[in-house]
């Protein structure tokens, strides 16, 4: 059985002690992180000022990434 080490082989680690690179990427089957329904009802709820008078975020920055607010 091959152990991790914050997610990289020994050998990867150690090739990175010695110069190398650890080559590692983002598989693109990974699912994009968009907003809930919850998040929706929310906003809805408490709006902009409110969720960050709550400081819910989270839920702000899953907003802001689908266009439904805009962050700043």
């Amino acid at each position: 059985m091959n152990k991790l080490i914050f997610g990289y082989t020994w050998e990867q680690i150690q090739n990175a002690q010695q110069g190398g690179t650890v080559h590692s990427f983002v598989p693109s089957d990974i699912p994009q992180i968009i907003c809930t329904k919850e998040d929706i009802a929310l906003f809805e709820e408490y709006g902009e000022s409110g969720l960050k008078e709550k400081q819910f975020y989270g839920v702000i920055d899953r907003l802001a990434k689908t266009g439904i607010i805009t962050e700043g």
